[in-house]
């Protein structure tokens, strides 16, 4: 994640950093600017060569859901998903059995 903002205060800066953004730009930027950041984040998430990911696929009863092909499959059979079904059914997936709140859906999946 990217974060593009007019403000340029360190200790907001450091803030969204360790809540989790890659990187961090302050307008105004220029389209080969934010290109060359974006390049660079995708760099750094490309895995290595010769490394293998863990299997990460989500199953639950009939449902096997793999999150970086962004594939579902109910009993054997592809499921055609927007991709605001795929976030809601993989992240309700991966809480089985536990309630999950509006506020929380609106604010993990929305």
């Amino acid at each position: 994640m990217i974060v593009a903002t007019a403000r340029d205060d360190e200790r907001e800066i450091v803030r969204l950093l360790n809540a989790g953004a890659d990187d961090y730009l302050t307008k105004p930027f220029s389209v080969e600017h934010l290109s060359a950041r974006m390049a660079a984040v995708l760099r750094r998430a490309r895995p290595v060569a010769g490394d293998v990911p863990p299997s990460t696929v989500l199953r639950v009863g009939g449902l096997a859901i793999d999150p970086l092909r962004r594939e579902a499959e109910l009993d054997g059979v592809r499921l055609d998903l927007t991709r605001r079904e795929f976030d809601l059914l993989a992240f309700l997936a991966g809480r089985p059995g536990v309630v999950v709140s509006r506020k929380e859906l609106l604010a993990e999946v929305w």
